[in-house]
């Protein structure tokens, strides 16, 4: 056992991210090209930089609609489940539309966790999921709380909420995902950019949201398997306020969209703490 020196030693030289805070590009673990510059330790050790969120999903629990537990808020809009499956082991959070009808599926949320965009300030998040979708009425990503049907009636993403994420609506290709951006009032998206995703495999999704919308610099990454796959950085379009992790999965009236959920981390950072509540 490491005696508290050896331990403060090995603190101060954890400077190898790939190893100190990631697995592999290719693993089951967070991906070293999304978290590489992510000072994660550093976060979760003083609070003041920002915060870290991990979720593993290890409480056995069956989310009822509307109502918020273990921080995780289902809608359903006429169906769909959400629960923690207690046959896998490391925990695994399944999420079912009600049937192939269109406009009809769950939201899962996590109001909890609010990510605020800002200048000077990167938010990185990454999930490991298994999907199957087909055509369905998805979106995976981060987006204000007070939207549960990013993908709307008509087939296609919103384009009055603040957002950030992978989506799928009528201009997506079969096994697809598209990927966008909204300030609320402008928005940028581009078809396709995740090509054949796997119905079979569980594969990793992520985001890293650099700065703020109306600021020049800023931009969100867009990362599939561990792989840079576009980059937004119109600042015009990114957005600018309070956000949360979101998963829409409704029917299209052909694909009933299934996934599992194996882990979701998320993370925030300021240099100076401006991405959490002050004094």
């Amino acid at each position: 056992m490491a005696n508290r020196a050896n331990m403060g030693w090995l603190l101060a030289n954890m400077k190898d991210h790939e190893h100190a805070i990631a697995g592999s590009a290719t693993g089951v673990g967070p991906s070293p090209d999304v978290w590489s510059d992510c000072p994660l330790l550093p976060i979760m050790l003083d609070p003041s930089k920002g915060f870290v969120f991990w979720d593993d999903f290890l409480k056995l629990s069956t989310y009822a609609n509307g109502t918020l537990h273990d921080g995780i808020l289902l809608t359903q809009a006429t169906g769909g489940t959400a629960a923690v499956d207690s046959t896998v082991p490391g925990g695994i959070l399944s999420v079912a539309a009600a049937g192939t009808t269109v406009d009809q599926g769950p939201t899962v949320s996590f109001p909890s966790v609010q990510c605020e965009p800002a200048e000077d300030t990167t938010i990185w998040m990454e999930w490991r999921v298994l999907l199957n979708v087909g055509g369905g009425q998805c979106f995976m990503g981060l987006c204000d709380d007070s939207t549960t049907s990013v993908v709307d009636s008509d087939d296609a993403i919103t384009a009055d909420k603040d957002l950030v994420g992978f989506f799928r609506d009528a201009g997506t290709g079969d096994t697809d995902w598209s990927v966008g951006v909204c300030d609320g009032s402008s928005s940028e998206e581009s078809d396709d950019e995740v090509v054949a995703a796997s119905e079979t495999a569980y594969e990793k999704f992520a985001i890293v949201l650099r700065g703020i919308g109306a600021v020049n610099g800023s931009r969100a990454e867009f990362y599939h398997n561990g792989s840079l796959v576009h980059v937004i950085s119109d600042e015009d379009d990114l957005p600018l306020l309070l956000m949360c992790p979101t998963f829409q999965f409704h029917g299209d009236g052909t694909d009933q969209p299934t996934c599992k959920f194996d882990w979701l981390r998320v993370a925030v950072y300021h240099a100076q703490g401006t991405c959490r509540e002050g004094a």
